[in-house]
């Protein structure tokens, strides 16, 4: 299990060098400009990521995904939710690199830029 987990964090080491040093930046024509961020505790956080490469990358309006159960049918639904309501009304997230597991882009178009939009429009 330690050997698995350093692999993954020399692998992850490496594609943040290779960032960094090769400035990979999201081709523009497909991309909506968020990334998808997998963390090593199952979840994945959605934004505007800056900083990826360094020490302190950070994300600027994130979005989260919640599941909600219905007690009654218990059928599961997926509910994207903008951060920033919480008590402490964060207006980023600074993640410990240590803990990403990979980033992917977000395209334009795909149903998670489709929830993003519908939820800006609603002004949340």
């Amino acid at each position: 299990m330690a050997i698995q987990r350093l692999a993954v964090l020399v692998l992850v080491a490496c594609a943040a060098a290779g960032a960094y040093f090769f400035g990979v930046r999201p081709d523009t024509a497909t991309s909506s400009g968020f990334h998808a961020v997998f963390l090593e505790n199952n979840l994945v956080v959605i934004g505007q990521l800056s900083g990826y490469g360094g020490r302190h990358p950070v994300l600027k309006d994130v979005f989260y995904v919640r599941q909600n159960v219905n007690p009654e049918t218990k059928a599961v639904s997926n509910v994207l939710v903008r951060r920033g309501g919480e008590w402490h009304g964060p207006d980023r997230m600074v993640i410990n690199p240590d803990h990403i597991l990979f980033i992917e882009p977000v395209s334009k178009g795909s149903r998670v830029d489709q929830l993003i939009q519908e939820v800006k429009s609603k002004g949340q």
